[in-house]
């Protein structure tokens, strides 16, 4: 076997241990794992479900083409001219709801940067350490934002492609209708797969490579055109890993809340209703940390997952298990030995 071909001999389980290890290693990268994920969190499986919600919520509007009940209130509320205080107080509530969206995608803008840098640096061997990298966030920012604009905006479009077959399916259902609704929800998570990737291999190249927007998105169509099998192969692993991870903290939950549970029971018997009510604030307190520990720290391994398959791509250094399977099956190809 030439050194080409050895080198190209890669294990997923190099990059998902690693992946894993960095990122409870270095959890000061969490608080900006936390903003990020408000707009990009580098997973497949949460977007999907996302995509799922957003088909329900806009049901009315998508099978009968009228805005949702909760939005004709709110419209109501706001052209209320009733009473001069109601109505200033509606707009007060607009304002400072845009506001506080404003300012946790600017948060989310400076996150995704500043997760990069630190992974990235981390990677190398250097040390950056909170203050560095929030300061290469902020300098990236605006690159970042159109990074955003770019790559969301194509998958809000996308998804609105979906939404098409998904109102015939329900208004006209047939084998037709529906076999046009799988097909293009198929056709969806690969576009949603393929500007996941992109968007993570241009922030790398943008902020690791220094390279300028332009160029980085071109490296990343690159990476994903001469790459897209293993891409799709590690997309599909993070989708099992990701949902594994909240499985076992939903376990977790259950074993650290059965004492809370046999309290709350016997304060009911005693009747003690304020101790009952202390016992499920408290489990509703738990749940909610552990879960959001659970997503940061999801968040970091999918980024630092991404930026390995992006140095790795970069280097030529990677063949797709389906490759190698069929180079195997062909007997074109012998794996390394230990």
């Amino acid at each position: 076997m030439s050194p080409r071909k050895k080198k190209s001999v890669h294990l997923y389980r190099k990059i998902i241990s690693s992946a894993l290890s960095e990122s409870w290693n270095n959890r000061w990268l969490w608080p900006f794992a936390l903003f990020a994920a408000f707009l990009m969190t580098g997973g497949i499986y949460d977007v999907l479900l996302v995509s799922l919600r957003d088909l329900q919520s806009r049901q009315d509007l998508i099978l009968r083409g009228k805005l949702p009940e909760t939005v004709g209130i709110a419209w109501d509320r706001l052209t209320d001219g009733s009473s001069l205080l109601h109505l200033i107080g509606a707009w007060e509530g607009v304002v400072f709801t845009l506001l506080f969206l404003a300012i946790m995608l600017g948060l989310s803008i400076v996150g995704q940067s500043a997760l990069v840098h630190g992974i990235g640096g981390r990677m190398k061997g250097r040390k950056p350490h909170f203050r560095e990298s929030l300061a290469v966030g902020s300098r990236f920012f605006w690159q970042t934002l159109l990074l955003n604009i770019f790559t969301l905006g194509l998958t809000w479009f996308a998804k609105f492609l979906m939404f098409i077959p998904y109102r015939n399916s329900i208004l006209h259902p047939s084998l037709g209708s529906l076999s046009a609704y799988l097909f293009t929800a198929v056709l969806f998570i690969t576009v949603l797969i393929a500007l996941t990737s992109v968007h993570l291999f241009t922030l790398n190249a943008l902020i690791l490579q220094e390279a300028s927007l332009h160029e980085a998105l071109s490296r990343a169509f690159a990476l994903v055109k001469s790459g897209w099998l293993a891409i799709l192969e590690l997309a599909l692993i993070l989708f099992g890993i990701g949902m594994g991870i909240f499985a076992l903290t939903f376990v977790l939950f259950v074993i650290m809340i059965i004492p809370l549970v046999l309290i709350v029971i016997a304060t009911l018997v005693l009747g003690q209703s304020f101790i009952v009510t202390i016992g499920l604030s408290l489990g509703t307190i738990l749940f909610f940390i552990l879960f959001i520990l659970a997503g940061i720290f999801t968040v970091t391994f999918q980024y630092t997952a991404w930026h390995l398959l992006f140095l790795k791509l970069g280097e030529g250094g990677l063949v797709a298990k389906l490759h190698r399977f069929s180079h195997w099956l062909t007997g074109s190809y012998k794996p390394k030995r230990a």
